[in-house]
């Protein structure tokens, strides 16, 4: 799998996951921070052999990931 974050690439292997009729995967990262860069981010795009590439807007995951750490930091 191939995951580009607005244009840098990373390759991935996933584990894939069902509950019910929703499929999908996860994924390991080696970088705790990886999702808090992540959420400064535009665009991601995961393509995998065999099936069409989808593009999800990563518009408002910054101020999410900033109202959670609030909420954690809170607790």
């Amino acid at each position: 799998m191939i995951v580009d974050i607005d244009g840098q690439k990373f390759s991935a292997e996933p584990t894939g996951q069902q509950m019910g009729k929703f499929v999908g995967a996860t994924t390991w990262v080696n970088n705790p921070d990886f999702v808090y860069d992540l959420a400064k981010k535009k665009m991601l795009t995961v393509s995998r052999e065999g099936r069409e590439p989808f593009t999800l807007s990563l518009e408002g995951t910054d101020a999410t990931m900033q109202a959670l750490r609030a909420c954690q930091n809170a607790n």
